[in-house]
């Protein structure tokens, strides 16, 4: 006997009573070949099911995005600067700097002088050993700075906004004096045009911590 398709319930025969009766029996029956073409076809459709997901989602991102739904989205995380041993955390207004500290008179005299350039998250803190009315050049700097002055108690009293670098091999004498008009205890230097870009003026408090 062969097997047929059978394209619904197979129909079958049985002896009741002496007559011919139909009977339907309960499963289809397909060929070796018809099922291994269904066999197929079936993973087929299984692998396909990732894809058609992927498209349904991007179809739906664009219809929120074209009725102006705003979809979340994973937060970035934005990497601050942190202060390595040496070196102390800065923050006064709405800045924060990593601060190279200059505490020894061979550092304040040497400060920013001849570096290249100062990343806008970095600074120089000095650190005089007392409170006095400072005097500053802008010894063989390479670009402009803001000195922002700070006292004892760690409140800020002046800012000297701008201060340009001087024309290449300037000697001493020529150079321009920066000084608060009152005494100080600590010298900020920052990128010029931050103080102003962060608020940081007059009474504000400096709060400091970190790797010393």
């Amino acid at each position: 006997m062969t097997q047929a398709r059978a394209l619904g319930p197979r129909r079958a025969t049985e002896q009741r009573n002496g007559q011919e009766a139909f009977v339907l029996s309960r499963e289809p029956v397909l060929s070796r070949t018809e099922g291994n073409h269904a066999l197929r076809a079936t993973e087929k459709c299984k692998r396909m099911i990732p894809l058609l997901l992927r498209l349904a989602l991007a179809i739906a991102a664009l219809v929120l995005a074209a009725c102006g739904v705003v979809t979340p989205t994973p937060a970035l995380t934005i990497a601050l600067a942190q202060p390595l041993p040496g070196q102390v955390l800065i923050e006064v207004g709405g800045g924060r700097f990593v601060a190279d500290v200059a505490d020894t008179p061979e550092a304040r005299r040497q400060g920013l002088s001849a570096r290249p350039s100062l990343r806008d998250d970095h600074s120089m803190w000095f650190d005089l050993g007392e409170e006095r009315v400072a005097t500053f050049v802008m010894r063989e700097m390479r670009f402009p700075l803001d000195i922002v002055w700070v006292d004892a108690v760690f409140r800020v009293r002046h800012v000297s906004a701008d201060a340009p670098a001087p024309a290449l091999g300037t000697v001493d004498e020529a150079l321009v004096r920066y000084s608060p008009s009152v005494p100080v205890r600590y010298v900020l230097e920052i990128n010029a045009g931050l103080a102003a870009a962060h608020g940081i003026s007059d009474g504000d408090l400096v709060r400091l911590s970190g790797g010393r």
